[in-house]
């Protein structure tokens, strides 16, 4: 029986005529679309990855949103260092070597190529390096205040100049103080990893003609998960989304998780001669990809280079014909968007021009692919880099690495250390490589002061990204009751990245070693909001609570300790 004022369930339920159809009918979907079909290049997921570099700068690289291992380990820079000898023994003239990097982003590749460029000359009795002028250049000014902020180049100030340069435009040039540089005459011009940024589109022969991929955003979510990224309501995510103010629309750069691209091929006449020739080279394919900024950055490049220079490309997508249609999609690292490079299109373009792009052995096996566009002869450039970028090659230098790890899988850490030694023979000055060995030597083999001369090594090549060999060295610090030093390293390793997991664990140690509690829990509640995979989660909390009870205990001796004083007053 329903007591007064309750009121029977069945009084809630619907009148039995109600037509549930009719009822859905009558609901208004309200539309969600932040922006319009747009093609891929013009799309907010493009231009909020340019805006992401812009204002973002390294920290990309330092958090390892954007992988940079690949090309800035120091193997890259030796290889290129080579061919770019090779070159200037070919044609060694007498005046001034100018080389261009574009799309330098964290700088290492430069770093280490002039490092290796300056060791072949001094061992080869060359002038070559006294007489180098290397622009290290990046479309994004807060990168390249960075370099000069880390002094990333302070040892070759002078032969290394640091400038802000778009690739699209490679003749136009400047340096932080807005001072223009006229570039031409060039020797070399390295692209790493920068053309899959440039403009691209996606294209396929409809049923009604050429079709471009085109692509609408939408946001997603409950409100509750929106709540959790943003107050702003639809309207004004849309004016933000329109907005010409690049410092407005950055806003938008966090809100990304919630962003739906929806794309759709639509109709694309009148066509640019690239999008001609790519469907003609593509006419069999369901879709296919053409890197047309690239090709522009690439023939304007060339303009650019003296009789005897070269242009030099390392970067990812598809080298043979059948993978074009199955790759032609954009990426996101991190909050950034790259196309990887159709090759296959791009020699065909060069090619047909009468212009030589090279391709090494064993190209399937390298984990992003060069390319040699020389000016036409030099014979020794281009032995030097097929000889240089061998793929076969390469999978010979990284098998030492592989099968040690597959030795500590299995225990054997006698063959493991034997591997490596093979492998540092071979890579002597990669401080990724020497940073694994240190972590091998110290967490397998406990040879704390070995490891402790690798870490250092490690750190000495790379003090300005290497967050997690700054860790390494702080840990076996820490294990060599040298708790000061170590708590310095990880403080090197928190100014260059605040929100690094591992460091803010580490300091959490090292503050509460040293009684300074409310730091210790500040650095490892860092660590748990930034622990997005839970990868520390358990450690973290761990360490919390024992710092949490040290401070309860702390207390109650200090309470104790009043009381007993108290006693002795009375």
């Amino acid at each position: 029986m329903w007591h007064t004022g309750q009121m029977s369930p069945m009084a809630l339920a619907v009148t039995p005529d109600t037509n549930p159809l009719e009822t859905l009918r009558s609901v208004t979907v309200a539309p969600r679309v932040i922006e319009g079909f747009r093609p891929l290049a013009q799309s907010l997921e493009w231009g909020l990855s340019d805006l992401y570099w812009n204002t973002q700068g390294l920290s990309g690289f330092v958090s390892n949103e954007v992988p940079y291992l690949v090309n800035n380990s120091g193997s890259l820079s030796a290889s290129a260092a080579e061919v770019l000898y090779a070159n200037c023994v070919e044609a060694p003239g007498s005046g001034a070597i100018r080389v261009l990097e574009l799309g330098s982003g964290s700088g290492l590749f430069a770093r280490y190529l002039l490092d290796e460029f300056q060791r072949l000359c001094q061992s080869r009795g060359a002038d070559f390096f006294d007489r180098l002028q290397y622009y290290v250049s990046d479309r994004s000014r807060r990168t390249v205040e960075q370099w000069s902020e880390r002094e990333l180049f302070a040892r070759d100030a002078g032969r290394a100049i640091p400038c802000i340069c778009d690739a699209l435009d490679p003749a136009a040039a400047q340096t932080l103080d807005g001072q223009a540089i006229a570039l031409s005459g060039l020797r070399a011009i390295f692209a790493n990893y920068v053309l899959d940024s440039l403009p691209a589109a996606i294209l396929r022969k409809g049923e009604n003609g050429p079709e471009q991929l085109c692509v609408r955003t939408h946001l997603t979510g409950d409100q509750q998960r929106i709540r959790q990224y943003t107050t702003l309501d639809l309207d004004a995510l849309r004016a933000l989304a329109a907005s010409p103010d690049p410092v407005e629309r950055a806003q938008l750069i966090p809100l990304m998780p919630l962003f739906e691209f929806e794309p759709q091929f639509q109709p694309c006449l009148p066509l640019a001669d690239w999008a001609s020739q790519a469907l003609n080279f593509g006419q069999n394919l369901d879709r296919i990809l053409v890197n047309y900024g690239a090709c522009q950055c690439i023939e304007r490049c060339l303009a650019l280079l003296e009789t005897s220079g070269f242009v030099l490309i390392n970067d990812y997508g598809a080298i043979q014909f059948d993978q074009i249609a199955g790759q032609a999609s954009s990426q996101r690292f991190g909050s950034s968007t790259a196309v990887g490079l159709n090759f296959p299109l791009i020699e065909h373009h060069f090619t047909a021009q009468r212009i030589d792009v090279i391709r090494p052995d064993g190209d399937e096996h390298l984990p992003v692919h060069p390319r040699l566009i020389p000016k036409p002869g030099l014979g020794q450039t281009r032995q030097a880099f097929l000889a240089a970028f061998d793929g076969n090659q390469r999978r010979i230098n990284d098998a030492p690495v592989e099968r040690a790890r597959k030795h500590i899988e299995a225990g054997r850490m006698d063959q493991a250390k034997e591997e490596y030694e093979a492998a540092l023979r071979l890579r002597p000055r990669d401080w990724h490589l020497i940073g694994e060995v240190a972590e091998f030597v110290i967490r397998q083999l406990a040879a704390y002061e070995a490891g402790l001369q690798l870490a250092r090594s490690a750190v000495a090549l790379n003090p300005w990204h290497g967050v997690w060999l700054w860790n390494v060295l702080g840990d076996v610090l820490f294990v060599l009751d040298r708790s000061t030093e170590a708590h310095e390293a990880y403080l090197y390793a928190q100014k260059m990245e605040p929100g690094d997991v591992r460091t803010c664990l580490n300091l959490g140690y090292t503050y509460a070693q040293a009684g300074r509690y409310q730091e210790a829990l500040q650095a490892l509640a860092t660590g748990l909001a930034n622990d997005r995979n839970a990868l520390f989660r358990e450690r973290l909390i761990e360490k919390q609570q024992h710092i949490l009870a040290q401070i309860s205990a702390r207390f109650q001796s200090e309470q104790e300790w009043l009381a007993r004083r108290a006693a002795r007053l009375r």
